[in-house]
């Protein structure tokens, strides 16, 4: 009950905060290419998660996860060296804690199984945003802070990609089937 209420106060703050950049425009010139890519992830997200019935517990994690990229996008990504970094930790977190409890309900219990999966998910994403830096010219790949490039493109994909799978290690080392 109380997860639901987050979610929806969740969902709405993030329409609310993408209604409020449309009707005062951002200096962002691919921010509503980003509302349509939240918006749609939200829903293709919430579809599957439903489908599949993981954990409603955490269902409301979707759209904070996708807020948090919104909001990444809007101003933190550029201003805050590491923030790319912490939701690189994060999410892989929760991705890798759905695919370990979804394994558990449907009783194939391996976790390096497990482990794969989240890679392969990480690595979607690294695809996903390589592809937006080629036709759109986004520069999703790379840290930079202020105009300057902090860490190269492929530094940041090999970065990612450990700090994810350092996430999955964790959450599979404290996790125990019963």
């Amino acid at each position: 009950m109380v997860t639901e209420k987050i979610e929806k106060i969740l969902n709405i703050t993030m329409i609310g905060t993408c209604l409020f950049f449309i009707i005062f425009p951002y200096k962002y010139k691919y921010f509503y290419l980003w509302f349509v890519l939240g918006v749609f992830s939200t829903w293709i997200i919430t579809l599957v998660y439903n489908k599949i019935e993981l954990n409603k517990n955490y269902r409301f994690l979707i759209p904070l996860f996708i807020w948090l990229n919104l909001l990444g996008e809007i101003y933190f990504y550029y201003n805050f060296q590491y923030y790319d970094k912490i939701l690189h930790t994060i999410i892989p977190l929760f991705i890798c804690y759905c695919i370990f409890d979804y394994t558990k309900k449907v009783n194939f219990k391996n976790k390096i199984i497990v482990f794969l999966i989240t890679l392969g998910v990480l690595s979607s994403f690294e695809i996903f945003e390589w592809l937006l830096d080629v036709l759109f010219n986004l520069n999703m790949m790379g840290v930079m802070s202020n105009g300057v490039l902090l860490m190269t493109p492929i530094d940041d994909t090999i970065i990612d990609l450990i700090m994810g799978s350092l996430a999955s290690i964790l959450v599979l080392y404290f996790r125990k089937y019963d």
